[in-house]
């Protein structure tokens, strides 16, 4: 992913990246479409998709997002992204 970035920064191009793991999305795309049983239920750029996501089958794939959360011991636990 880091060469695709750095390729991506350095000549500019645009290409059509199809993944299922919005993890992986997040970290290469400007916009997003979400699509569901060959249907687009989704779009728009990648803050608004990632942060206030529209439709629950949207909010399922971003909840399979790990992430990790700090706690207040300065440890860190893992949680999933749309978890409270």
């Amino acid at each position: 992913m880091t060469l695709f970035s750095d390729l991506q920064k350095r000549y500019g191009f645009s290409c059509l990246f199809i993944s299922h793991d919005l993890g992986v999305v997040e970290q290469v795309a400007d916009r997003v479409i979400v699509m569901q049983d060959g249907r687009i239920i989704e779009q728009g750029d990648c803050n608004t998709i990632f942060d206030k996501p529209k439709e629950a089958y949207t909010r399922r794939l971003l909840s399979a997002i790990p992430a990790l959360d700090l706690n207040e011991t300065g440890g860190v636990k893992l949680k999933w992204r749309l978890e409270a």
